[in-house]
């Protein structure tokens, strides 16, 4: 959708002041706009990325201090932008060291350019380094563990049957025991029911 007609047309331009995409039709009434005239309409075939694109989106920006020149150069010292006048003779960027806006901008990318690089190949390169450490510290932790866990399991599984086999042990022997001293009562109880029947039938002989 062309963004001044607000028609569906198709956009083949794009005007990198207003940062605006324009049919054709209105790509001829945006230049003829007298508020336009210095707008910069470029192809919206360029790709936003690329580096010709971002020498066409510069824009004459007036000086602050004086207002009928436009900022052509970028102050050092000062870091900031400046007109012909801000470097005049008797100006306070007397001495300082100045680089054109397009220079500066060229340089800008430059350093962007090596930014990204140094980011997808070194800073992304480490992160992912260290990610893979990380995911193999897991694993091999991970492992520990199944083998820790394995080992308790089994030691309890031993344990247990230590434990069963023991209890057994000790009530086969308490059923013995139980045996034998229910064995001695049985046959001391005989003997003394017995003895008992002896002394009963001696005292009705009597």
């Amino acid at each position: 959708m062309c963004t001044f007609c607000k028609e569906e047309k198709i956009t083949e331009w794009i005007c990198s002041d207003c940062d605006k995409p324009l049919c054709f039709e209105c790509k001829r009434c945006h230049l003829w706009d007298f508020e336009r005239k210095d707008h910069k309409i470029i192809s919206a075939n360029i790709p936003l990325e690329s580096k010709v694109y971002g020498k066409q989106i510069l824009k004459n920006i007036n000086c602050k201090d004086h207002k009928d020149h436009f900022y052509t150069n970028y102050c050092i010292e000062c870091r900031c932008l400046v007109c012909p006048e801000c470097v005049s003779i008797n100006s306070c960027h007397k001495g300082h060291t100045f680089k054109t806006i397009h220079t500066i901008h060229e340089e800008t990318l430059e350093e962007l350019d090596s930014l990204e690089n140094h980011i997808k190949h070194s800073l992304l390169g480490s992160v992912t380094q260290k990610l893979k450490s990380l995911k193999d510290w897991y694993n091999f932790h991970e492992k520990k563990f199944e083998e820790e866990k394995e080992k308790i399991l089994k030691y309890t599984d031993n344990l247990r049957k230590l434990i069963t086999k023991y209890s057994d042990e000790l009530v086969d022997e308490l059923e013995q025991t139980f045996a034998r001293n229910a064995n001695v009562i049985s046959q001391e109880k005989f003997k003394l029911e017995q003895l008992q029947r002896e002394l009963k039938r001696k005292h009705y002989t009597h």
